[in-house]
């Protein structure tokens, strides 16, 4: 087979490579830091499929195989790249300060009730504080998650990427300048005036990719949204849990340290870090922490994630073009759908049949729904 070129070097990028790459395919990825950090190495890692848009529905069968796959290859990707990703398993208490928040976390409880290896127990606040006993007097219970799954972001990255050269897969570095489609392949060339060529293309560039879709006559509805995160430390304090409070939380991140999460602002692909942003994870900590203001900063970073109108991702052939795929739009659940997004292009490309139902992440989908 030829060489297939990703444009993208991210963990979904990554993914699609050490597919390709796992089964002799040849394979060149070209990544660039194109307008500042994409989320695959600012994010607390989190591998967590009961969670998320369409999630129980649509999306939930994908979001499992996702996890699995993770997984699965956990043992193979330290293997190849020889690195530490501090994959494992966590506990999480998601906790509630009000009725309506009870019901909400009640109704995921069924689905964790009913997916294999998966657990949730409600908790009172009697048997909450007894786990831990920093949390807020204001919460009125909380449940008790078990099976979910969480990497250090920025080195799994980073070991996927090597575990997929190990496998024989080749990256550049360069910024990707023009994308050239025709009957026979398609034409890539770079700002330092480097080109290539290939019969099949993937493109896996986070909030950038209408930059090259558009290039290709096809407009996307991929836009960023900036997360600010803060890592910080709490003076002789440790926790045992994740603990969230709806879309935020504290996760923990090696010992003692905890990522603080975070912001969801749409204004383009302005990455600067804000007092704004800070001031309101601190906030939204001391709402579940009493001891919320006694953590100390020692990081404040932020990322762009890549996020469609339906809250869905973008996977599959470029319409209208046989040989361009696409990898992108998978907005706070990046990480654990690299996996899935990574095997399912990589089949497509090698001509096997992915998993059944995956046509409403199509990328045509908007144009139908524009028709409708």
């Amino acid at each position: 087979m030829d060489r297939v070129i990703v444009i993208g070097g991210g963990i979904t990028g990554a993914f699609v490579a050490y597919f390709l790459a796992s089964h002799q395919v040849p394979v060149l990825v070209i990544d660039h830091d194109q307008a500042g950090p994409a989320a695959s190495l600012v994010n607390p890692g989190g591998i967590n499929p009961l969670h998320g848009p369409e999630i129980p529905g649509r999306m939930e069968t994908f979001a499992i195989h996702s996890y699995q796959l993770h997984r699965q290859h956990w043992s193979r990707i330290h293997e190849l790249s020889g690195l530490d990703f501090h994959g494992r398993k966590i506990s999480r208490l998601a906790v509630a300060r009000s009725p309506e928040d009870q019901l909400l976390l009640l109704e995921n409880k069924k689905l964790y009730d009913r997916q294999a290896g998966f657990s949730a127990e409600w908790l009172e606040p009697g048997a909450l504080h007894a786990l831990e006993p920093l949390i807020h007097q204001e919460v009125i219970g909380a449940l008790l998650l078990e099976g979910n799954a969480t990497v250090d972001a920025r080195m799994y990255t980073k070991a996927v990427t090597e575990a997929a050269k190990a496998l024989g897969a080749d990256f550049i570095a360069g910024q990707v300048k023009t994308v050239q489609a025709s009957a026979g392949g398609v034409g890539i060339e770079l700002a330092d005036g480097r080109s290539y060529e290939s019969r099949q293309v993937v493109l896996a560039t986070g909030p950038w990719a209408p930059f090259l879709t558009e290039q290709l006559g096809v407009t996307l509805p991929i836009r960023p949204v900036k997360g600010q995160l803060l890592l910080v430390e709490f003076p002789d304090t440790r926790f045992k849990h994740d603990i969230t409070w709806r879309t935020n939380g504290l996760y923990c991140h090696g010992p003692g340290r905890y990522w603080l999460g975070g912001t969801h602002e749409e204004q383009g692909f302005d990455q600067s870090i804000t007092g704004a942003g800070r001031a309101t994870i601190l906030a939204t900590l001391a709402r579940i922490l009493t001891n919320g203001d006694k953590c100390v900063v020692i990081d404040h970073q932020a990322a762009f994630r890549a996020v469609t109108p339906d809250g869905l991702p973008v996977v599959g052939k470029l319409s209208p073009y046989d040989h361009i795929f696409i990898g992108s739009g998978s907005g706070p659940k990046g990480m654990l759908l690299s996996a899935g997004i990574g095997r399912v292009i990589a089949e497509m490309i090698m001509g096997q049949r992915g998993p059944e139902g995956m046509a409403f992440l199509a990328p045509d989908r908007f144009n139908q729904m524009g028709s409708a």
